[in-house]
């Protein structure tokens, strides 16, 4: 899950990228949704085993005033029987970028809830990154 995590990060900035490239700046022009899919093996923390994770959702990216703003959807479904779902976003206002998500998953047949939180800080004139933070946390029994 913490790879998971990783591309939850890196897939809104490329795809902010890619729509700095197409996208023409308008005042009040609607996001765009680019619909995504990825699945991966990873590691329960709550259990320790490896189970195959599916991510599906989209992000919305909309250029308004030479910021991009990206903001993410996402369900989740493990092969141990979890489900879960989260949002993120995604700012670049051409001197730092900052992206942010949430997910929770629940597993009621094992009776645990995992939380995945990621903060990652961009400091574009010098290229440094300033903050990230990843957190894959397994909360305990499910409510």
């Amino acid at each position: 899950m913490r790879r998971l995590i990783e591309m939850k990060r890196l897939l809104p900035v490329l795809l902010g990228l890619f729509a700095l490239v197409v996208a023409a700046p308008g005042a009040a022009d609607p996001p765009t949704a680019f619909p995504f899919e990825e699945v991966f093996l990873d590691v329960n923390p709550c259990t320790g085993e490896i189970v195959t994770v599916t991510i599906a959702g989209a992000d919305f990216v909309h250029l308004h005033d030479g910021r991009l703003v990206v903001r993410s959807e996402r369900t989740w479904t493990a092969s141990d029987g979890s489900i879960g779902h989260g949002t993120g976003s995604l700012v670049d206002n051409g001197q730092v970028i900052r992206a942010a998500g949430t997910d929770i998953l629940r597993n009621a047949s094992g009776g645990y809830v995992i939380r995945a939180r990621s903060v990652f800080v961009l400091d574009i004139s010098t290229g440094m990154v300033r903050v990230e933070k990843v957190e894959l946390t397994c909360l305990g029994p499910a409510a």
